[in-house]
């Protein structure tokens, strides 16, 4: 993941729409069809905090905070390209965002540029967030409502990290006679 973050480095426009987009995947792990779908006005700044709202399945809509380096490589892209509030924050011609498929191609060519697999497929970016999230601690209810699922069990497939045997939770219980 890191290599895939650090790449295409530099300040020129080119540059930057391709990492945002790359920053936007592995640093909110929302499904392909809700990143191609924020708009600039979707992006807010709370308390220095930036959020960008998300337009889910079932029109469901739901606010996540932006890491610090999404944010900033967000608000570089906005102003490098000068896109108004109502135009779509990853478009490639016009205000038409950009496809899956181009999405898919141009994720495909990057990892292929880093000696990766590029046979990774764009959910592969929300299945390593959710899997990191889980396993550095978050709560299980708080990674499924910022992935906007409905039941926990579906978050919990998306956990491909399997738990070392000694960080088993059972292993830290404590009773008064232990």
């Amino acid at each position: 993941v890191n290599l895939v973050l650090s790449a295409y480095p530099g300040d020129n426009e080119k540059a930057l729409k391709k990492r945002a987009i790359l920053h936007f995947l592995f640093f909110t792990g929302v499904r392909i069809s809700e990143a191609l779908n924020v708009r600039v006005s979707d992006i807010v700044s709370q308390e220095n905090i930036g959020i960008v709202v998300i337009r889910g399945k079932g029109d469901k809509l739901r606010s996540l905070p932006l890491h610090p380096k999404l944010y900033k490589t967000l608000l570089d892209l906005i102003a490098q390209t000068q896109k108004e509030t109502n135009q779509y924050l990853f478009s490639k011609v016009g205000d038409r965002p950009i496809t899956r498929q181009a999405a898919h191609f141009f994720l495909k060519k990057t990892l292929k540029s880093l000696g990766l697999d590029p046979n990774r497929s764009l959910h592969s970016s929300r299945r390593t967030v959710i899997s990191n999230l889980l396993q550095n601690g978050s709560r299980i209810e708080s990674v499924a409502e910022l992935a906007g699922h409905a039941n926990i069990n579906t978050t919990l497939k998306y956990n491909v990290r399997k738990e070392a045997i000694e960080d088993n939770p059972l292993l830290t219980l404590k009773y008064n006679d232990t």
